[in-house]
């Protein structure tokens, strides 16, 4: 019934608000495939409120709030793939705090923006390296601290998903091994360089070498004989 024949004979235009479960037919815009289902609440013919949508083959679902058709607050998503997120949504993104397992064991928890990591957040990868700090957009971008299998890791600013700033890589053995300014993943400007013995050279650097002058800072052992 249109809005206007509805006004002439006094009808009620208004979405009703109910509860109950729905198996759908067809493919529509909401990717709700034939025989995937839905049951909670409902605003008219959308979901809306809390409620729990399951794909036909049962693999990937939902369950959480809605607003009119999209995810949205509180809810936790299941991909067919054994990946899931747990956490905040807005109008069908990941948006807010949450956490992310990928099906190949990757792990994330923080803040997310438009689908994207962004803020604050840990990642932890499938090689074992992990992440801590700050995000933009998916990349590393600020501060925070990576570290690797090995033991070795890394502290300090980060940009475009490199270290990128002032910042110090740590050995394994959790000695300093460079302690300066860095351009995309490598020494560049003013930096320090140490080795494992203690020794280490101050100077300019260019793309993880040293140039020009500089200065070596040598250690030494003294033995002393008593009586």
């Amino acid at each position: 019934m249109s809005s206007f024949l509805s006004w002439i004979v006094g009808g009620d235009t208004k979405e009703k608000e109910w509860h109950g479960k729905k198996t759908f037919s067809g493919v529509d815009s909401d990717n709700n495939h034939t025989g995937s289902t839905y049951e909670g609440n409902w605003l008219g013919e959308k979901k809306h409120g809390y409620g729990v949508w399951r794909r036909d083959d049962n693999l990937a679902w939902y369950k959480g709030n809605w607003h009119e058709n999209k995810r949205h607050g509180e809810g936790e998503y299941h991909w067919a793939n054994d990946s899931w997120y747990r956490g905040n949504w807005n109008f069908g993104k990941r948006d807010g705090s949450g956490e992310y397992h990928s099906g190949n064991g990757e792990t994330y928890k923080g803040q997310y923006k438009d689908n994207l990591k962004h803020g604050t957040g840990t990642l932890h990868m499938e090689d074992g390296s992990w992440y801590k700090g700050s995000w933009k957009s998916d990349m590393r971008h600020g501060e925070g601290e990576f570290h690797w299998p090995s033991g070795s890791c890394y502290k300090g600013m980060h940009a475009l998903d490199e270290r990128n700033g002032f910042g110090v890589l740590y050995s394994n053995t959790g000695r300093i091994r460079f302690k300066g300014n860095w351009k995309d993943g490598k020494g560049h400007g003013k930096g320090e360089y140490h080795w494992e013995d203690g020794h280490y050279h101050t100077g300019l650097y260019e793309n993880g070498k040293a140039q020009g002058e500089g200065m070596y800072y040598l250690t030494y052992t003294i033995m002393i004989k008593t009586n």
